[in-house]
């Protein structure tokens, strides 16, 4: 198996960067799938089903996470791939879905009763297909991962993005029923496992013989994943007692349509990133270059995602879901906001990963776990859907310090070298807040849906603008440092110089 662990002979670097440019362009093409079919969803469905819905999916996403075994990951670290280690993988998978459905099937009626609702019984029972499969993929797509290569996770995203738009259409037209969620749910990973071994070639075959190379990896990671879900998911599960349906519906599509910047960017990046921090993890010197590289491109990128959907929510929303959403616009504006601090620390995951700290992602995650169940139960039941946002923005604040200490301690860099990498972003938003500022109130009062369509794509260009030039401007004020305005700018030079090239042999040959 040695051509599986040969190293490539283009830079980290170039490799980190092709990957998390394959990565992004799938999660934003599979985002605007997902958005098409949020689109369709949310006029044919009330607000009622989708809160149905986020209940059972909230504890399917708990009892997911408590038996999460990051396989992937652990490929990706280990040294020397065999053909045991994929069987050992495939065989976790296996183990892992067949645990997972009966806990499921066991919990469902119990759950249903807590709520008082019979139809969540069968609803989480089927949604559990849905992780079943998500754990069966072809285990030797771990060597595109080591490649930091994911140009074939472009096409097997987009096809399961694209049956999940396809089944849920197809139900929510003929039924008008929440079913159609569920089947967009379960669809996804049921054609992406599919997929897989098709790009991945893989006989199964059940073996445990290497378990000993997943054993140590999987302790305190997979701890941290149970952690980081129930602290993910608490707030619709006890904003499910305290608030109706119809309120936690829209709560919950506010908060999916937020999460848009984090799953189109954040998550995609962190996958190349921990291939990246692994082959370079014995070099200090590179790992903190990479670390604050990587920090501070996902924050240049990701910051005006978060705050172009925070200022444009009013548009947004009566152009993606309609007029019968109007209350989750207050929502939406906040939501987006919740995740702007943890753009800055993205990144830790992949770091502690390579660095085979798992101990401290887990510490990270109970710090996490203590400050913010308990404070978004007292604002569940004090205050609502208000108060659990308002955790949900300060929480976002105080783990991002409590994470800036933890890097430190990993890789040596200062918690103000952090902050000073992020600087420029941060003041090129402010920039940007100002613009859309100025123009948002003038969309809030147009009626026509094509000319506000018109109008909101004039505004996110205003926005990308001041956004664009002010931080080039910081950035020629900074003394025009190596990081990924350099390579913009430089590429933009080469394009133009290509374009004008091309111009003169046009006319001399005319």
């Amino acid at each position: 198996m040695s051509g599986e662990n040969t190293p490539l002979e283009a830079p980290i670097s170039a490799r980190t960067g092709s990957g998390a440019a394959w990565l992004i362009s799938s999660r934003f093409a599979t985002r605007g799938v997902d958005l098409a079919t949020l689109a369709i969803l949310a006029r044919l469905l009330d607000p009622t089903a989708f809160g149905l819905v986020a209940i059972a999916m909230t504890l399917l996403l708990i009892v997911e996470a408590v038996f999460e075994l990051p396989i992937l990951q652990a490929l990706v670290r280990i040294e020397v791939l065999e053909k045991g280690h994929f069987d050992t993988a495939f065989t976790l998978g296996i183990i892992r879905g067949v645990v997972l459905a009966l806990t499921m099937a066991l919990c469902s009626w119990p759950f249903a009763l807590i709520y008082g609702d019979r139809r969540l019984a069968p609803l989480i029972c089927v949604l559990a297909l849905a992780p079943v499969m998500r754990g069966i993929v072809s285990p030797r797509m771990a060597i595109f991962a080591r490649q930091i290569n994911f140009r074939r996770d472009f096409v097997i995203e987009i096809a399961g993005k694209t049956a999940a738009l396809i089944a849920a259409s197809t139900i929510a037209f003929t039924t008008h029923s929440y079913w159609a969620i569920v089947a967009g749910t379960v669809a996804t990973p049921s054609v992406t496992a599919a997929a897989s071994f098709g790009f991945a070639p893989y006989r199964p075959r059940l073996s445990l013989g290497h378990w000993p190379a997943f054993r140590s990896f999987l302790g305190w990671s997979s701890a941290a994943q149970v952690l980081s879900a129930i602290s993910w998911q608490c707030d619709r599960l006890l904003l499910g007692h305290f608030t109706s349906a119809a309120s936690l519906g829209r709560y919950a599509l506010a908060s999916d349509v937020a999460a848009i910047p984090d799953t189109a960017l954040v998550v995609p990046i962190g996958r190349p990133l921990m291939a990246a921090f692994a082959l370079i993890r014995n070099d200090n010197v590179r790992l903190r270059q990479a670390y604050l590289k990587a920090s501070s491109t996902i924050v240049l990128l990701g910051l005006p995602l978060c705050l172009g959907l925070s200022l444009l929510a009013d548009p947004v929303v009566r152009l993606l879901l309609g007029g019968k959403w109007l209350a989750a616009i207050p929502l939406l504006r906040w939501l987006a906001l919740a995740s702007v601090p943890m753009l800055a620390v993205a990144p830790f995951a992949g770091l502690a990963m390579a660095e085979g700290r798992t101990d401290t992602l887990f510490r990270q995650k109970v710090i996490e776990a203590v400050i913010k169940i308990p404070a978004i139960a007292l604002a569940a039941m004090l205050l609502g859907i208000d108060g659990v946002i308002a955790v949900r923005i300060g929480t976002s604040v105080v783990l991002t310090v409590v994470t800036m200490v933890l890097v430190r301690r990993i890789t040596g860099v200062t918690v103000s070298r952090q902050l000073h990498g992020i600087a420029r972003p941060f003041a090129s938003g402010g920039a940007m807040t100002v613009a859309l500022a100025l123009v948002a109130p003038g969309l809030a009062v147009i009626r026509s849906p094509a000319l506000l369509g018109v109008a909101l794509a004039g505004a996110v260009v205003l926005g990308a603008l001041v956004y664009g030039v002010s931080g080039i401007i910081l950035w020629r004020l900074a003394g025009r440092p190596d990081c990924l305005e350099a390579q913009i700018i430089a590429r933009l030079r080469r394009f133009l110089r290509h374009s004008l090239r091309g111009r003169k042999v046009t006319r001399f040959q005319t």
